[in-house]
């Protein structure tokens, strides 16, 4: 932009070229009203079809960002139609253009039939195509597909003659987003070490760190770091000073003093972001923030605070909830909302409903691939109901972390199962993992064989299972079996 300001064009086309500059940078920095005053504020007769069309383009570009979709993709299909005639690189920009409104349209198909259009030659703007094949594959739950796309687009940023750091930024972004979601671990090294290199003083750049930044206090979090895990909160909080983004941070805070127990610090960071929830404007949050007021009550929940807490979520639907919103983020949001809804309804003692809308949430966010926020539900629903399958999930899910807080109570459960089991119980589990017949058990257990299959049928319903070989496997994976019945069942 500086050196926008310093040049001064001895002629109408280098006046033109200068504007078009300037309406791009303006993009860039998410500043799409600016931009159009730069498009509409040079006086010009274009000389070249090149030149027109990228002025259309930014023009669309611009009037997508604004949320006048149609409108943009109006100006978008116009020029996108004229691309023919243009020169290779001012094509695969009109594409990459036209195929983000696409995108945001939510006609997934198109877009991403764009983005491939748009070859390695076109330098940077094939690093941003990928970037937003990531996008497009994460917005459908194909984490795998989402992060080569983002990894694809690092690539190609590392090997362009002009480095762009906003894609670079974006690409991190979204690879910190998919490890923290899926508990990639082993995927999050080589991820943090770029993060942690690169260069994030550049403008425009504060809310791609914020959300790196607490999505690498999650990775954090997951590794058993749980010091690591606020300096990187304190990181995101940092990048930005908007009243909604800090307030999100205190939110945060607040979730990792209260997984450790930490009572005391973690209403200190309820009060702060409960208090600093006064200077936000909901009319104005961006798409991405509009669940502020549920990650608030989320949180006051979790202190005890369920008046507030009420008020938050019946203000969201007043307020928020009516805006329209993307169609490939309806399903995740609307488990979200019944997972705080359901939240409230177990802090005040009405478990049974609780227990069906943290089930509805869990089914979508399982069927989403959102591993870590499936495990979160599934452990609420362990503790409502003792249903050993929710337990199960968190074992396989959780496998790669370890040392997070979760996969400890996985351990914990499974004591508590074991000491929930009488003795005459154990003593039957042990016998059909010896390979014992009913008639069998009855003859050790002095008794019909009848009351042996029923004691056995106890156990099925108990373990969730149907059958003696999945009965068995079910208790070996809790450590349940004697070493003698494990030897045995071998």
């Amino acid at each position: 932009m500086s050196l926008c300001e310093a040049v001064h064009p001895a002629s109408e086309m280098a006046h033109f070229e200068v504007e078009l500059l300037r309406a791009r940078v303006l993009l860039r920095l998410d500043l799409p009203d600016k931009a159009i005053d730069a498009l509409r504020g040079c006086a010009y007769t274009p000389l070249a079809a090149d030149e027109f069309v990228s002025a259309q383009m930014l023009l669309g570009a611009a009037y997508v960002r604004l949320d006048q979709i149609p409108r943009g993709v109006a100006i978008l299909e116009r020029a996108h139609a004229e691309k023919r005639k243009l020169h290779e690189t001012v094509r695969a920009e009109v594409s990459l253009n036209y195929g983000i409104a696409r995108y945001i349209q939510g006609r997934m198909e198109e877009a991403g039939a764009l983005f491939l259009s748009i070859p390695a030659s076109a330098d940077i703007i094939h690093a941003r195509a990928q970037e937003y094949l990531g996008w497009q594959a994460y917005a459908r739950s194909d984490f795998h597909a989402s992060g080569r796309a983002f990894r694809a687009a690092l690539t190609c940023i590392d090997r362009c003659k002009h480095r762009d750091r906003f894609v670079e930024a974006n690409a991190l972004q979204g690879l910190a987003s998919v490890c923290s979601e899926i508990l990639h671990a082993d995927d999050w090294h080589d991820v943090k070490i770029r993060i942690r290199s690169f260069d994030w003083t550049a403008s425009g750049l504060s809310k791609p760190l914020f959300w790196t930044a607490l999505n690498a206090s999650v990775m954090c979090e997951l590794s058993g770091d749980a010091s690591a895990a606020r300096d990187w909160v304190r990181s995101a909080e940092n990048a930005t000073r908007e009243p909604g983004y800090v307030l999100i941070a205190q939110c945060r805070m607040a979730a990792l003093f209260g997984a450790i127990g930490e009572k005391e610090a973690q209403l200190e960071f309820v009060t702060r972001a409960h208090q600093l929830y006064q200077k936000v404007s909901l009319r104005d949050l961006s798409a991405e923030m509009r669940q502020v007021p549920l990650f608030l009550a989320e949180v006051l929940i979790s202190v005890g605070e369920l008046a507030s807490a009420s008020r938050l979520i019946q203000q969201y639907r007043d307020v928020v909830a009516p805006i329209p919103r993307k169609a490939f983020a309806e399903k995740r949001l609307a488990a979200y909302e019944n997972s705080v809804d359901a939240a409230l309804l177990e802090a005040s003692g009405e478990k049974t409903a609780a227990s069906r809308l943290y089930e509805t949430a869990f089914t979508t966010f399982d069927a989403s691939g959102l591993r870590r926020q499936a495990c979160m539900i599934a452990h609420r629903l362990a503790k409502l109901t003792g249903e050993l399958r929710y337990v199960d999930y968190m074992r396989v899910a959780l496998v790669n972390v370890p040392r997070y807080w979760l996969a400890t109570e996985v351990a914990t459960f499974e004591r508590e199962t074991k000491h929930k089991l009488s003795p005459g119980q154990a003593d039957i589990l042990d016998l059909v993992a010896e390979g014992k017949t009913y008639k069998e058990i009855a003859a050790l257990r002095g008794g019909s064989w009848k009351t042996a299959r029923n004691l056995v049928h106890a156990l099925f319903r108990k373990f969730e299972v149907r059958s003696k070989g999945e009965l068995v496997a079910a208790a070996a994976r809790r450590g349940l079996l004697d070493r003698s019945a494990k030897d045995s069942a071998k």
